[in-house]
């Protein structure tokens, strides 16, 4: 019977038992049974748990690693080789590599330090450079989204800073379907604006409880807008963002220098959905920026 066992897997990965009970329980590997009953794993599980036992020494925690890792064997088919896949650490975020070729696979949530001058400064570049490089599309439809948005932001800001989830949901859903694009604008201003919320709970209780509750709202009212533009919806109210805007959001955290670039790299998603999504994610984060933790509430 070919394959490796359990004592090779330990021996050759230095894997614990109880972790590897836990990568098995999440469904992360995909062993077959020998001809006594035990566990044979395969070339790419060892793969697999090599690169995951390299995000654990790097003080990732176990549990985002396995959730990672299940979504990385999720989208990729069995015969798809992970020899030239990396799995990385980016602050607190779990981000695969593969080539040239980078996607976000959980957009963590960050703890956003406001005291910190990188941070700000990444925070400021970023807007600065949002409001250069991105171009206003001067159609009617257009128009009235720009409109509806202005009058939706002061109470949207006063809500999310304030946790009064209703409020908050309400404009939001006055957005949904609204303006251009297959992806209508308003839509991509939404997924922008939970992930700003995502990386800004600071690991506060009341900030993940209105985040939760804000997403499960928008993801029972998604029939207002395109099919396309829903499964976007729905990912984002699942916390997990296309990889150019998640990476922008993570470049902020971390007051990163070239948050520039990140933002170009944003920018470029769709005609006018990279520039939606990052006024959006910036609004959001600045909604948050220096107010105190109240208690969620409707």
């Amino acid at each position: 019977m070919s394959g490796y066992t359990t004592q090779d897997v330990a021996k050759m990965i230095g894997v614990s038992s109880g972790r590897l009970r836990a990568y098995l329980r999440a469904g992360v590997l995909a062993p077959e049974r020998g001809e006594r009953g035990e566990l044979r794993f395969s070339f790419q599980d060892l793969l697999l748990l090599r690169k995951a036992e390299g995000l654990v020494k790097q003080r990732i925690p176990a549990h985002r690693v396995t959730r990672a890792l299940r979504k990385l064997r999720d989208s990729l088919p069995d015969t798809h080789p992970l020899t030239g896949v990396h799995l990385g650490a980016e602050g607190a975020s779990v981000v695969v590599h593969e080539g040239s070729s980078r996607w976000q696979v959980e957009l963590a949530r960050t703890s956003i330090d406001w005291s910190d001058a990188r941070v700000v400064g990444a925070f400021t570049a970023a807007y600065e450079a949002s409001h250069s490089l991105a171009a206003l599309t001067a159609d009617s439809v257009a128009a009235l989204y720009r409109r509806r948005l202005a009058s939706a932001l002061p109470p949207l800001e006063s809500a999310i800073a304030c946790l009064r989830v209703d409020a908050a949901s309400e404009q939001l859903q006055r957005l949904l379907g609204l303006g251009p694009g297959l992806t209508p604008s308003g839509d991509d201003f939404i997924v922008g604006c939970l992930a700003g919320l995502a990386v800004s709970t600071r690991n506060a209780p009341a900030r993940r409880q209105f985040l939760a509750e804000v997403a499960r709202i928008l993801e029972h009212d998604l029939g207002a807008t395109t099919p396309i533009s829903r499964q976007h919806l729905s990912d984002a109210c699942r916390l997990e963002f296309a990889q150019p805007l998640a990476e922008l959001a993570i470049a902020i955290g971390c007051g990163a220098r070239d948050v520039r670039t990140k933002v170009s790299a944003a920018l470029r998603i769709g005609a006018c959905s990279g520039a939606d999504g990052v006024a959006g994610l910036l609004f959001a984060l600045q909604a948050w920026q220096s107010q105190a933790t109240p208690s969620a509430g409707r």
